[in-house]
């Protein structure tokens, strides 16, 4: 097993020591976890196997643990994003680091039914969407910020929005789905803290959805 598996044991705690020994070496832990969860004997652990292995682990301890929460460390584990952790996936990162470094950077779509529009990811959580030509950053005085929501899910929810105290009109509840050659794919809802998120893609056409498409790689805040 990979090193990264020594990070799902970690998940539930601490000095924790197979069933098959009491020596609490590396090696030890992320084999015994692995198996633990690899339910069917397939090989790998899939997301439902990660999912209630896990719960019922930390039930037992007396300690709870949401199925969201869950699911996001599962897909910090399943790098490939194939569903299943296996040898394949390089070592553990936190989604919403991976995240980031997917989505930092211009995305921009010039024909749409909202017009020409790009979203600017930056470093340090910064955000800005130009619409038409209008920076929301500049209405916003370089106040906008993203952050993920339920990052551990297909399609994730993206969280744009204007700083507390700075008076806009602007805050983005979104969905984005990454795709190949460089597009994100996004459904958005502009409106205010109490717009609901998109809770899927809809079939067909969709004003709300638009596909973006990479325009560099990396900005720097300002």
């Amino acid at each position: 097993m990979k090193k990264g598996f020594l990070l799902l044991a970690a998940l539930f705690a601490a000095g924790a020591v197979c069933a098959e020994t009491d020596k609490p070496e590396i090696k030890i832990l992320e084999q015994s976890w692995f198996d633990r969860m690899d339910t069917d004997r397939d090989g790998k652990v899939s997301e439902t196997e990660y999912v209630e292995v896990g719960i019922e682990y930390l039930k037992q301890k007396g300690k709870r643990i949401s199925k969201t929460e869950m699911l996001e460390k599962f897909a910090g584990y399943d790098r490939d994003r194939d569903g299943f952790i296996t040898d394949a996936d390089p070592t553990y990162r936190d989604p919403k680091e991976l995240l980031a470094e997917q989505i930092m950077g211009c995305w921009s779509c010039e024909q749409n039914s909202k017009g020409s529009i790009s979203f600017l990811f930056m470093e340090d959580s910064q955000a800005d969407v130009i619409q038409k030509g209008e920076s929301m950053r500049e209405k916003a005085a370089g106040m906008v910020k993203y952050h993920f929501v339920m990052p551990g899910r297909i399609p994730t929810r993206l969280d744009i929005t204007v700083a507390d105290g700075t008076p806009s009109e602007y805050h983005i509840k979104a969905i984005i789905e990454f795709l190949p050659d460089d597009q994100l794919k996004m459904r958005m809802f502009m409106g205010s803290d109490f717009t609901p998120f998109p809770k899927e893609f809809v079939k067909g056409p969709d004003q709300d959805t638009i596909i973006l498409t990479k325009c560099s790689s990396v900005v720097s805040a300002q």
